[in-house]
């Protein structure tokens, strides 16, 4: 048989606190209702502060990924028309915001602003220059070719930013490019 081990509860005879002469027992486990409060506050304090964290963390990587959509639009855009007017013979019309190049064997090349997309028709092929998730609200085409049609250069500019119907502050970019590329074919 198991041996009987008989525990014996902490009573104290006489407490300060009773004046009575009362035996009570004096706890040794739990918490009192004071550090009750004090570990939850500062649990409170923790969580607050991680909760604040994880937002600060999504809104960089929302503003991060919005950033990258927009210039990569950007990039894109201005070196094919860079590489469009250096590869062209012959600059047959320039607007404001068009252009148009002859570019040999590839035909009629046009360089142009509709609905916030840049768009290029090359051949009778009209493709998109920039994508969906972006719009396109300036590009501007200047001539800066000698008189004597020597050098002929073409400075362009073109205005990006990322759609934002819903408004929200880390969706909003905006980048502006300025570039000029000469025609090659001289």
């Amino acid at each position: 048989m198991w041996p009987l081990v008989i525990m014996k509860p902490n009573f104290k005879l006489f407490n300060q606190n009773d004046k009575v002469g009362r035996m009570t027992r004096k706890s040794q486990f739990g918490f009192t209702f004071i550090e009750l409060i004090l570990y939850t506050a500062l649990i409170a304090v923790f969580l607050t502060g991680a909760v604040y964290f994880a937002w600060d963390v999504i809104y960089a990587q929302t503003k991060s990924t919005v950033e990258q959509e927009v210039i990569e639009n950007a990039r894109f855009a201005l070196q094919r028309i860079q590489t469009e007017i250096r590869n062209a013979d012959e600059i047959l019309n320039l607007s404001p915001s068009s252009l148009e190049l002859d570019s040999g064997s590839l035909g009629l090349t046009t360089i142009f602003l509709e609905a916030g997309v840049i768009k290029i028709n090359q051949g009778g092929t009209i493709s998109a220059l920039t994508n969906s998730q972006v719009e396109a609200t300036g590009l501007s085409f200047v001539n800066h070719s000698t008189s004597d049609n020597k050098s002929k250069n073409i400075e362009f500019s073109l205005t990006i930013k990322h759609k934002n119907p819903e408004q929200k502050k880390e969706w909003e970019k905006t980048v502006i490019f300025n570039s000029s590329a000469e025609i090659r074919s001289n």
